[in-house]
């Protein structure tokens, strides 16, 4: 699942590119040093979030 996560966000922040929507967040995510983790930190936010809207 991690792998698959990882994989799709780029292809996601291209199509919202194209799209003309907010992508910020991705070149905040991808900015410095080790992106990845950065990247995966955000999976962690997103998950925590996720559980307390379904709470």
């Amino acid at each position: 699942m991690h792998n698959a996560y990882m994989a799709t966000l780029t292809p996601l922040y291209r199509y919202m590119s194209i799209k003309e929507r907010e992508v910020a967040w991705y070149e905040q995510l991808v900015k410095g040093d080790a992106p990845r983790k950065r990247l995966g930190d955000f999976a962690g936010y997103f998950v925590c979030f996720n559980g307390l809207v379904t709470r």
